[in-house]
């Protein structure tokens, strides 16, 4: 069952939530003279420090650690590991979206992701429950965020070009939509599918659509 971004939201805000409210009352059984000014300030700095994702001092537990401390480190660790890997996807994004593809089978590839095509990756995603795979000219798409969201991946580049289809793994989809207004164009992204497929001689069948 695919949580929705609502729930991990939420989810998420409680880590953050009780990674503060744990790290205050633990630092605060650590340091008991913390009405004074300097472990006042220690102990919100400290806090700040682990809601930012420091682990709170070494690995290795105190003996003398309040279990507070303990659970608020693990869950620092959540918040340092959730936070590495949003910044390695942010940077690496194509990279990412490249290695995932490699691992799909049988899978749909959509060409465009204009009016018609993001309708069918919609439908895809709502009604076959299928996350697919889109080839898009322009990096800067308006709809690039939603077809995201719902899961599928989006390689950028031309559709005619024959690097680009094998990167989105033209060679093991199973159904190859393009829907184009420009027949010349269809004609030319056709050419180079028929291509790639006389000279590498898959073992799938290639259903294609084309409009």
């Amino acid at each position: 069952m695919k949580i929705s971004r609502t729930y991990r939201s939420v989810f998420v805000f409680l880590i953050v939530i009780s990674t503060a409210v744990l790290s205050w009352i633990g630092f605060a059984k650590l340091y008991p003279d913390g009405n004074s000014t300097g472990v006042l300030q220690e102990r919100i700095f400290r806090v700040v420090k682990a809601l930012l994702g420091d682990p709170i001092g070494n690995a290795l537990e105190d003996k003398n650690l309040p279990w507070e401390l303990v659970l608020a480190k693990f869950f620092a660790i959540f918040i340092l590991i959730g936070g590495v890997y949003k910044v390695v996807e942010a940077v690496f994004q194509t990279q990412l979206t490249l290695l995932r593809t490699l691992f799909k089978r049988n899978h749909k590839i959509v060409v465009g992701i204009n009016k018609k095509g993001s309708r069918i990756l919609e439908n895809l995603k709502n009604c076959q429950k299928e996350n697919a795979v889109a080839i898009e000219l322009v990096n800067d798409h308006e709809n690039i965020k939603n077809i995201r969201n719902k899961g599928h991946l989006v390689i950028f580049g031309d559709a005619t070009d024959k690097d680009v289809l094998k990167e989105a793994g033209i060679r093991r989809a199973k159904d190859f939509i393009c829907f184009f207004d420009d027949e010349q164009k269809s004609l030319e992204i056709v050419n180079a599918v028929n291509e790639i497929y006389d000279q590498s001689k898959p073992n799938n069948e290639l259903d294609c659509f084309i409009h």
